[in-house]
């Protein structure tokens, strides 16, 4: 660009987008490599095609009432970015789904602790589900936290600079 006469380079540019973003970027892919070696190692891969239907799965639950591509750009997320983030995401469920259980006592406890925020369905099998679903993210997401912690320390990461 160029602006009263004075240009901006592209070297300038990129150094101030590093400046400001770069580590936090950096910090995202070296997280991303992480969990994308653990999978490998355990067998876990998720494919376009799962990315592609949790994609139309979140778009379904939108309701019609803002369109994907408008939610995207209101968090400044461009589509290959949010796919990016469904991968891992998604990635992170394989890994750990197994070791997240739900007994009912944890369901009863869950709809009742949430009743009032649950709404005015009165169909049980999508309140037992909906109850299975935020449990299993709530333990797969600590299971995660806890592995993440180490795995991270234990990797081998050099930063170039």
């Amino acid at each position: 660009g160029i602006v009263n006469g004075k240009p901006i380079s592209a070297f300038q540019l990129n150094k101030a987008l590093n400046d400001k973003y770069g580590k936090q970027t950096l910090e995202m892919m070296i997280d991303k490599q992480i969990i994308l070696d653990a999978a490998a190692q355990k067998g876990v891969r998720v494919i376009s095609k799962d990315v592609d239907n949790k994609e139309k799965e979140l778009e379904k639950s939108l309701n019609g009432k803002v369109s994907l591509t408008e939610l995207l750009k209101n968090q400044g997320l461009t589509k290959s970015d949010f796919r990016d983030q469904l991968l891992v995401r998604l990635t992170i469920e394989k890994l750990f789904s197994n070791q997240a259980t739900v007994s009912d006592k944890e369901i009863d406890d869950f709809l009742t602790k949430n009743k009032d925020q649950l709404g005015e369905t009165t169909d049980s099998a999508k309140l037992r589900q909906t109850a299975i679903d935020n449990i299993k993210q709530q333990k797969i997401a600590e299971e995660f936290d806890k592995w993440f912690a180490d795995a991270k320390q234990k990797a081998k990461v050099t930063e170039y600079r």
